[in-house]
């Protein structure tokens, strides 16, 4: 019988031990193949992060340039007319004077309106105020099946 076992064994293309090595091997090439594909998917979600920020980035320049010119043209508006008022009144200081209590009468104007809009809002409360319990979902009490009396009228 030692010899028919020694040759069942020969006979086999796989022994116990090749086909555990041979799954390990499978196994650890899988494992390789999946932590490369999700560092791959990092690198992705990194460099598509980062593509997204220098969008937002340039965007933001964009718009901080073109609020430069526009504050500019105000300010060049804003000489021009105190200039146009100085001439009027026959002195530029004057007109300096004039478009400078202008401007803080629009400044008292627009801080007044923006207190009382935020003094207006429905709550009147800041962010700070929430209390995160409020935001909890409220969910209904457990259903008591009525009594067969109440139901017939009885009682």
């Amino acid at each position: 019988m030692d010899k028919k076992s020694s040759e069942n064994k020969k006979a086999s293309p796989f022994s116990a031990n090749d086909t555990i090595d041979t799954l390990a091997n499978e196994t650890k090439g899988l494992f390789e193949d999946l932590t490369g594909w999700m560092e791959l998917k990092v690198q992705y979600i990194l460099l598509d992060y980062q593509e997204q920020m220098t969008k937002k980035a340039k965007g933001v320049a964009f718009e901080v340039g073109a609020l430069a010119i526009v504050g500019l043209g105000f300010l060049f508006g804003l000489v021009a007319l105190a200039l146009g008022v100085g001439s009027w009144l026959n002195h530029p200081a004057w007109g300096f004077l004039a478009v400078m209590m202008l401007l803080i009468i629009v400044a008292v104007v627009v801080r007044a309106v923006g207190k009382r809009v935020s003094a207006s809002g429905k709550s009147g409360r800041s962010v700070q105020d929430i209390d995160i319990s409020e935001t909890k979902p409220k969910l209904p009490g457990p259903r008591i099946p009525e009594q067969a009396s109440t139901q017939n009228g009885k009682g």
